[in-house]
């Protein structure tokens, strides 16, 4: 719920809206159109341009289409034209949806080499670039201390990296990414709002598996359950570690995008 509306653009909503009431106004024939602009329309509540117009749309359309309109591909060449039409969209833009993630994850992995300007002790807010953000100081001042709260689940994860860097493999690239993550936020402050599921949920959820583990390292003897607890929980950290890529894959495009405003 909370993603929709951090996505909800009113202008790109009206734009799909109408397309979508043109297409069935006007009787756009084989009915794929209109069944594609409904895909768009409600993936823009939950995705970007790109991915509404180009991927789930797409997708969601020619599954649809095979399940409604099977039989009719066969028969109607107009109609089957136009299924053809959107199997292509779709497959260009899996193709470059595709190479353009592979690029920014090359970056990704380059990025904890070249950059490491954070402190493991406290953070260092550049007051230069907070001014250049032009938020109100009631703003910032909000701002810097969300960063210091959450930034504190990033120092109790530092706290226990020699017990956990031996129980989860990926736990010292999990530090990096969490560390690069808020490096760039720290200078963007109105990019805070865009990255409410790092800081209140994916963050939050991997300390709480990390606690969890670590209470469970304390017990004198471990049982069948606390080991099944262990795994549950290193899996789940597994999927949150994920998570953490494409955080901070979202936070340096949003942050290009606003240079380019």
């Amino acid at each position: 719920m909370r993603q929709a509306i951090d996505n909800f653009h009113p202008v790109r909503i009206g734009i799909a809206l109408i397309l979508l009431i043109l297409s069935i106004v006007f009787g756009v024939k084989g009915e794929i159109f209109p069944i594609y602009m409904t895909a768009v329309l409600g993936s823009l509540f939950f995705f970007d341009i790109f991915n509404s117009y180009m991927v789930i749309g797409p997708g969601l359309t020619i599954i649809s289409t095979l399940i409604i309109f099977g039989r009719r591909l066969m028969s109607d060449g107009f109609f089957l034209i136009f299924f053809m039409l959107m199997v292509m969209l779709f497959i260009i833009g899996v193709i470059i949806g595709g190479i353009h993630r592979g690029v920014m994850l090359r970056q990704l992995q380059k990025y904890p080499e070249i950059v490491n300007s954070l402190s493991d002790d406290k953070l260092h807010f550049n007051e230069e670039k907070l001014r250049e953000s032009k938020l109100s100081t009631e703003e910032l001042s909000f701002f810097k201390s969300e960063m210091r709260k959450y930034y504190k689940s990033y120092q109790y994860l530092q706290s226990v990296k020699d017990l956990m860097e031996h129980k989860v493999d990926s736990y010292d690239k999990d530090l990096t990414m969490i560390h690069a993550i808020f490096n760039e936020l720290i200078d963007s402050p109105r990019m805070l709002l865009k990255m409410n599921d790092f800081l209140y949920s994916h963050l939050k959820d991997y300390v709480d598996k990390v606690k969890a583990i670590v209470d469970l390292d304390d017990n004198v003897v471990e049982s069948d359950e606390d080991k099944q607890l262990v795994e549950n929980a290193k899996e789940q950290l597994a999927t949150i570690s994920h998570q953490f890529r494409d955080d901070f894959i979202q936070v340096t495009e949003d942050e290009r995008d606003a240079l380019k405003e």
